[in-house]
């Protein structure tokens, strides 16, 4: 190794020397450029938390006393701010809006089979005007937000007739409609994220129809200059892997 240590050698000995040091060189640098943009792509760690509404559960809440609202029915549901607004597990729930466990059936929300589509063991409910909001941090720039609704079932007394609006930051994303009995259903959309931001959804309907959410997050957009360095550092890992995959085969 002693020969290595002085510069002519330490170009032989990596193989730098010669017609191969342009090719070594460019490699080296597309190479570098992909692990950059690998390690610099966005997170979306700190974005929606508790999308999934698992948290808090209606068993962490009392029932409600006799002769009064039944703002609370543990284990099978729950309007975690009792007839006002409170904010649980970075949710924000208005009145009208609140969490619906699926263990105990039949449950009240849904009868006996819940809607299809949801994952884990609680949805969110939004009805008549309620409203359902959360703020977060992100980096700022293009993401998707996506999230899943389901109608209620038709009950005669209720149903999952509901209409809301979607808010980021106090503008309108769009308007959604749910049906009776209607399965979960994915929604996406393109939104700029600010460095602090307000998601909101909020019914339309002035009765008691509901609309269930479930799923709510966001997955940040590389911008065009982050796509070019990917495939610029995969370009770069592929050659290398060719290259010595190539000089193994000349040494055998």
């Amino acid at each position: 190794m002693t020969g290595c240590l002085r510069p002519d050698s330490l170009m032989t000995c990596y193989g730098l020397n010669g017609e191969n040091m342009s090719h070594k060189v460019v490699r080296c640098v597309v190479l570098a450029l992909g692990i950059v943009a690998l390690l610099s792509s966005p997170s979306k760690a700190d974005y929606i938390l508790n999308g999934g509404f698992e948290e808090p559960t209606p068993s962490q809440f009392p029932p409600s006393p006799p002769n009064t609202p039944l703002y609370s029915n543990p284990p099978q549901y729950v309007y975690p701010g009792l007839g006002g607004t409170a904010t649980y597990e970075h949710w924000t729930y208005g009145p009208g809006s609140g969490l619906v466990n699926v263990d105990n059936p039949p449950n009240g929300w849904y009868g006996n089979t819940p809607p299809a589509g949801f994952a884990g063991d609680q949805f969110s409910f939004l009805q008549g005007l309620g409203s359902l909001s959360q703020t977060f941090s992100a980096t700022t720039g293009v993401s998707t937000l996506s999230w899943l609704d389901a109608g209620r079932p038709d009950f005669g007394c209720c149903n999952g007739l509901q209409s809301y609006q979607v808010y980021l930051n106090s503008q309108l994303i769009g308007t959604y409609n749910t049906q009776n009995d209607q399965p979960f259903t994915l929604h996406s959309a393109s939104v700029n994220l600010l460095g602090s931001n307000t998601l909101e959804f909020v019914g339309l309907v002035n009765g008691d129809s509901t609309a269930f959410f479930d799923q709510v997050n966001l997955a940040p957009v590389p911008e065009p200059s982050t796509w070019a360095m990917m495939i610029l550092g995969f370009c770069g890992l592929g050659l290398f892997a060719y290259r010595r995959k190539n000089s193994s085969l000349r040494l055998a």
